[in-house]
């Protein structure tokens, strides 16, 4: 029985394990940050205002794998180089790159170019493949969702979010412990107010769908009340 790859990358329509290459190497370091900085004469070092309400900005990143295929045919092996190259870079645009080192997120990606490498004498065929990314991993699932092949317990909480209500009000902790503010959403049954500082917002099934709020990092305690069902829906952005 032949062992299949259990490591790779999937992106467009190439899954790298399904097409039997091997994830050799994996390099995605850390994106560089938009600096913005001004040197003072006569003083010391220089000012630095790169950051803005203690979030951290950062150019693209970039993501390289490199892959091996093993097959004495030659024929067979030129056919999988034109096919990864097909594959990955005709699909236009940024899209969703999954890699199985990083459960329950992906990143925003499109590829960049794609070299390879023939060995005739081992019968290996090597790829590189490069990707420009968004600088976040971005989670698959919404907050709440606990999708147990997503979870990554090294970083993972519980959390509640959603919640009913029957004329009463109630308290809603919604905890964003990713890397940097996110888009909050909402899908709401029957018609409920949502207030919190700086959020006042009264929402029904349409007009939930056309609302959205900025959800900084940390907790944020919101009150719900009216008649019905909310959903706070929101996606942790990690820099991984």
């Amino acid at each position: 029985m032949v062992r299949a790859p259990d490591e790779g990358f999937t992106f467009a329509n190439f899954n790298s394990s399904d097409k039997g290459w091997w994830l050799t190497k994996r390099d995605a370091p850390t994106p560089r940050e938009k600096e913005i900085t001004y040197s003072v004469p006569y003083s010391q070092g220089e000012e630095d205002f790169s950051n803005l309400d203690n979030q951290r900005f950062f150019e693209a990143r970039e993501i390289t794998y490199e892959l091996l295929l093993v097959d004495e045919d030659y024929s067979y092996r030129k056919a999988k180089e034109k096919e990864i190259k097909r594959l990955i870079m005709q699909a236009a645009g940024y899209r969703a790159l999954e890699d199985t080192f990083n459960s329950g997120f992906c990143f925003s990606a499109k590829s960049e170019s794609v070299e390879c490498s023939d060995d005739e004498s081992n019968g290996t065929l090597t790829a590189t493949v490069k990707f420009k990314a968004y600088p976040y991993a971005i989670a698959r699932s919404y907050e709440g969702s606990d999708i147990w092949d997503e979870i990554n317990f090294d970083n993972w909480e519980d959390q509640q979010t959603t919640f009913e209500v029957y004329g009463n009000s109630i308290k809603a902790d919604l905890d964003n412990y990713g890397s940097k503010p996110v888009e909050l959403k909402f899908a709401v049954s029957g018609k409920v107010k949502v207030t919190g500082s700086n959020i006042n917002l009264d929402l029904d099934q349409v007009g939930a769908t056309k609302a959205s709020v900025m959800l900084p990092v940390g907790v944020t305690s919101l009150t719900v009340s009216g008649s019905g069902t909310i959903h706070f829906q929101f996606k942790r952005e990690e820099m991984i």
